[in-house]
Formats: structure tokens, C-alpha cells, sequence
């Protein structure tokens, strides 16, 4: 006949000559306080030999305080306390602790080794998408999202090591690396060859690199489709005396008070003819590269416009992203067309690890589009313009 072994402690207790036993469950086991993109997380295995029906508690604490808040009768075998602990420092030395409990039954606290977020957590791997030209590559790399502050604002010095090779010939790898530019390019490649290129972050302050990126493989080609800006200026054209010797002097007003002359080196002056050149070619290489997605630009306003099939939104979703990349910050909101009988529910984007927000109507070239694409807004805000003749209306 088998036993069945119980892990709980019978302690006698004698009190005015009466025993009482007070039972005392086994403590949980491997308790580990971990991080994986700035996140806080405690995992702990159920004490051997117990049944299912365990509840568990814990507690945060660093060198000076508690955490505000920690998981309480749970059933779960982990408790992530950057989930509601929004004080946390990503600065911070934490410990951990956690305890086993059925009814009135509870077990000792077992505490885990101390961990220090910004030094210790795990860097995830980076996003990478890649862009042929001719036999040009553009690597375009986004940082992980953390779950408290960002990348970029935790690691300000970190570096890209980008690891590339000819399809089928991994042996041969070839290494670069890079500061702070999210957009690398790998020129003079061998023309109709598939490369492949995997991404690794090294952020100052930390002990590890993150986890390497997915290897993702692009095929060059015989004739570039786009070339970049810089092309265009060829050496031997001459800029401008005034842009090329720059002496520009600027100051600030307010009321009666004038700064003092500050002397501007880079640029072309606000208004001036060469501004508009300038800044065609700056922004020459932010277009789109799939057929069902198109991208507008006017000015300083750009629209990307995504014709969405079956579903499928990776397409659009893919030359968000990458615009986002593009520009390095963002003021951006999206409508959505939708004229499906049975409409399914839309998955918001999102970006900088910000959600972003979802609205009616937009003024694009001084005409309201609306959701529906239909003239009733629009007419209501050219007839409340005042009356300047037919050269304003949004026709």
C-alpha cells in the first residue's frame, strides 16, 4: 500500500497544560524575481507534493519602501508587479517574496535574490524590416517597447550590431555597427542575391545584449527604384554663396526685452526660395513601397492611405511603421473607411507604444473628408466660412 506524503509541519504548542497543534503548509519553491523589458515579474513553483488547491500572496520591496501593491490570493504561479505598481522606479533594486495559503493555513514567506531593473533586465529583440534599392539594402530597426518608460529614454547610449550574410552562405557573416540610427544601409551588395540580417542591441548599463532579432532576408536588384536625396547633389554644383557660407544672425523679441545676437550655421532662412528645394529633397525618400498603400504628402501633413483586403492589414500597417521610423517622432490620428455589411471589429495601431486615437472626419487640401464619404460635413463647414467668393470653398 502506498503512502501519501503530506508537506505540512505539525507544531505543538503548550498552553496552561493543554496541547494544541497548529498546522503550517511547506513553502513554495524556486522563487525567482525576473525582467524582461522593464517589467517586474515573480515566479515561483507550488510546494512539492501539495494539491491544487493553493492561493498565494506576495509582496515587493526595495531598500527604502514597499511597493505599493502586490498580488493577493492568486492561483497563478507568477505576479507581475509593473502592471499596477505605476511608482516603480526603472532605477530600482527590488526583492520579492511570496507565500502559500489554504484557508487559515499559510506557510512562511520565501524571499527571492534581489534584482536591479536598468542593469539586469533582459533586452527584448528589436524589430527589423528590410528594403531593397538596386543593390542597395535599407535596414530599418524599431527599439523593443518597454513596459515602463522607453528604450531610448532609460539606454541614451546604445548600439546596434547588425550581423548580414549572402542567403546560404552563413558561414561568411559580415558585422556593422551603429549609434542611435535607426536606418542603416548596406551598399554595394552582389545583385540578384537574397541577404539575410539579424539585429542585436548593446545598451550601455546593462550586462547582456538583448536577444537577437528574427532573421529577416531581402533580394536585391539590377535597377534602383528611388535614389536618395543626397544623389542629386552633385559635387561639382555650387550652392549658393549665401547658403554656402552661412552668416545668418537671428534674435529673440519679447516686449521691450531683446536677446543677444545668436549666429545660425546650418539651414536656409524661413521664407526664402531655397527652402522648399531643400525640403523636397529631405524628403524625398519617405514614399511608399506597396502597391495598396498610398502615401500624400503636402507640405509638412502626410497621409497614408491603405486599401485593406480579406482582412489583411500588413501592408498598411508595415508603411505606418516604417514612416514612423521615418520621421523619429509623430502627431498622428486614423480613420477608418468601412462599408462591410457586417463589419469586424478594427485593431487600433499603435505607435511609440501609444495607442492611437480614431477620428470622423479630417481636413485634407481644405476638404472635410468624413467616414461614410459623404458631402454633408463638409457642405456645413464651407457654408459656416465667411462669404470670400468661390476661390476659398472646397471645391
Amino acid at each position: 500500500m502506498s503512502s501519501l506524503t503530506l508537506n505540512v509541519a505539525m507544531v505543538f504548542l503548550t498552553l496552561a497544560g493543554a496541547t494544541v497543534v497548529v498546522a503550517v503548509l511547506s513553502a513554495p519553491r524556486n522563487v525567482q524575481l525576473s525582467s524582461m523589458n522593464m517589467n517586474l515579474v515573480l515566479r515561483w513553483d507550488s510546494p512539492e507534493g501539495e494539491s491544487s488547491d493553493l492561493i498565494f500572496t506576495t509582496e515587493c520591496t526595495t531598500s527604502v519602501r514597499t511597493c505599493p501593491v502586490g498580488c493577493v490570493n492568486i492561483s497563478t504561479h507568477e505576479c507581475d508587479f509593473s502592471s499596477f505598481n505605476t511608482s516603480l522606479s526603472v532605477y530600482g533594486r527590488y526583492r520579492a517574496r511570496v507565500r502559500a495559503q489554504r484557508g487559515a493555513e499559510s506557510s512562511s514567506w520565501v524571499e527571492s535574490d534581489p534584482i536591479t531593473l536598468d542593469s539586469e533586465t533582459i533586452i527584448g529583440a528589436p524589430n527589423v524590416w528590410l528594403f531593397s534599392h538596386g543593390a542597395t539594402i535599407e535596414i530599418a530597426i524599431k527599439d523593443p517597447e518597454f513596459a515602463m518608460s522607453d528604450f531610448r529614454s532609460i539606454y541614451s547610449t546604445a548600439t546596434y550590431n547588425i550581423t548580414f550574410w549572402k542567403d546560404g552562405q552563413n558561414k561568411k557573416t559580415k558585422s556593422i555597427s551603429c549609434d542611435r540610427r535607426n536606418r542603416v544601409f548596406l551598399n554595394d551588395l552582389e545583385r540578384w542575391s537574397n541577404y539575410c540580417v539579424q539585429v542585436q542591441i548593446t545598451a550601455e548599463g546593462n550586462t547582456k545584449p538583448s536577444k537577437p532579432s528574427s532573421t529577416v532576408c531581402e533580394r536585391t536588384t539590377s535597377v534602383a527604384y528611388r535614389r536618395r536625396a543626397s544623389y542629386f547633389l552633385c559635387p561639382e554644383d555650387q550652392v549658393p554663396q549665401t547658403y554656402s557660407t552661412p552668416h545668418h544672425c537671428e534674435q529673440v523679441r519679447l516686449g521691450d526685452t531683446t536677446s543677444s545676437t545668436c549666429t545660425i550655421t546650418t539651414g536656409a532662412p524661413h521664407g526664402c526660395v531655397f527652402s522648399p528645394l531643400l525640403f523636397s529633397l529631405y524628403t524625398n525618400d519617405c514614399i511608399s513601397w506597396h502597391p495598396t498603400v498610398q502615401l500624400l504628402k503636402f507640405a509638412d501633413d502626410t497621409t497614408v492611405i491603405g486599401l485593406i483586403k480579406d482582412g489583411n492589414e500588413c501592408a498598411y500597417r508595415q508603411e505606418v511603421v516604417r514612416l514612423e521610423l521615418w520621421c523619429g517622432q509623430h502627431k498622428t490620428v486614423e480613420m477608418i473607411v468601412n462599408f462591410r455589411r457586417h463589419p469586424s471589429p478594427q485593431l487600433h495601431l499603435t505607435l511609440s507604444n501609444c495607442i492611437m486615437s480614431t477620428i470622423e472626419t479630417f481636413k485634407f487640401f481644405r476638404i472635410t473628408v468624413s467616414e461614410d464619404l459623404k458631402w454633408g460635413t463638409n457642405i456645413n463647414s464651407i457654408l459656416k466660412m465667411p462669404s470670400k467668393g468661390c476661390t476659398s470653398c472646397g471645391f
